[in-house]
């Protein structure tokens, strides 16, 4: 299955999370994946990588709002 996030890579030292099916910037929670510091930004794009890839693979899984957990 194809992955549908990339890092991007800030100038100053920081990356994004790029939807590569959109082009746009992510959002987890309301909240864009931009700016993100190095040392986190590589198990953050494949943590939503793997949410996604569960999403797609089990459409009861995309159900549930992982984003919203209490």
């Amino acid at each position: 299955m194809a992955k549908r996030y990339a890092l991007h890579a800030h100038k100053d030292g920081t990356y994004s999370i790029i939807d590569l099916f959109t082009g746009w910037t992510a959002e987890h929670c309301g909240r864009k994946l931009t700016r993100i510091p190095a040392d986190m930004a590589q198990s953050g794009v494949d943590t939503i990588n793997a949410l996604d890839a569960a999403e797609r693979a089990n459409p009861e899984f995309a159900a549930l709002d992982i984003g919203n957990l209490n």
